[in-house]
């Protein structure tokens, strides 16, 4: 099961990022090397790079995360439709439903038309900020484009299905959730604090704030999925 996404098996057919997300290296980037420094070096480097032998190991759960512990902006557009031809030669076996995610939305342009109806894009805005009250930026903390760009992109990218991933949430201006909502065909996001605070610092929302946001999506009717929300109550509506 995915440690991400409830119900979910990662499928690593290819593994890697170069974005250096700080909250990343505690995480993923460590299993990453864990399981590489016996059988991969590239893994064990993170370097981006598609698993010729796992191409035919699609996973048996119901949810499938394409590359969940990466991110397919650094996939080539020859790799990634040979990962989808793959799902389409499964899909008949048993119907499945096939998250594909990046940082970098416009990564689904070279593909979107190939994908099967089955699959959901995701990208991540942990953030509507770029510069925090603490004095940092978001560049301090990744080397992706920012969250706003991001969402502005994702807006754009003509698709079916779509869900957003506001973890690990960051402090964030009070038209975040306003912004969420006018991204179409929003399935539902999904919302959590960072889950490793101990190794790594991030500026966060407090839970008064946090809780108002919750708020800002039922209100707009933004499905929310919650993640680590450490102890909050959920928001119910009431």
């Amino acid at each position: 099961m995915s440690n991400m996404y409830k119900d979910t098996e990662v499928w690593p057919v290819f593994k890697g990022c170069r974005f250096n997300c700080t909250y990343c290296i505690p995480s993923f980037q460590r299993q990453s090397k864990r399981w590489g420094a016996n059988n991969c070096d590239k893994c064990y480097n993170y370097e981006p790079h598609i698993h010729e032998e796992r191409l035919n190991k699609i996973p048996s759960s119901e949810i499938v995360f394409v590359a969940g512990s990466s991110d397919l902006f650094f996939c080539s557009t020859k790799d990634l439709k040979r990962i989808i031809e793959k799902i389409k030669a499964h899909n008949p076996i048993k119907e499945k439903t096939f998250y594909f995610q990046s940082k970098v939305p416009s990564t689904f342009e070279r593909i979107k038309e190939d994908l099967p109806k089955n699959s959901v894009i995701l990208t991540t805005v942990e953030t509507n900020k770029h510069l925090f009250s603490d004095g940092t930026s978001y560049g301090d903390y990744s080397k992706a484009q920012t969250p706003a760009e991001r969402l502005k992109d994702f807006i754009r990218l003509d698709y079916e299905r779509k869900v957003i991933t506001v973890e690990p949430i960051m402090e964030f201006n009070r038209s975040f959730a306003f912004q969420l909502s006018k991204v179409p065909n929003l399935e539902y996001i999904w919302v959590g604090y960072n889950t490793r605070p101990d190794e790594v610092s991030l500026p966060e929302p407090s839970k008064k704030e946090l809780s108002r946001f919750l708020k800002q999506c039922k209100e707009r009717d933004i499905e929310v999925r919650y993640k680590d929300i450490r102890g909050l109550d959920k928001y119910d509506g009431s």
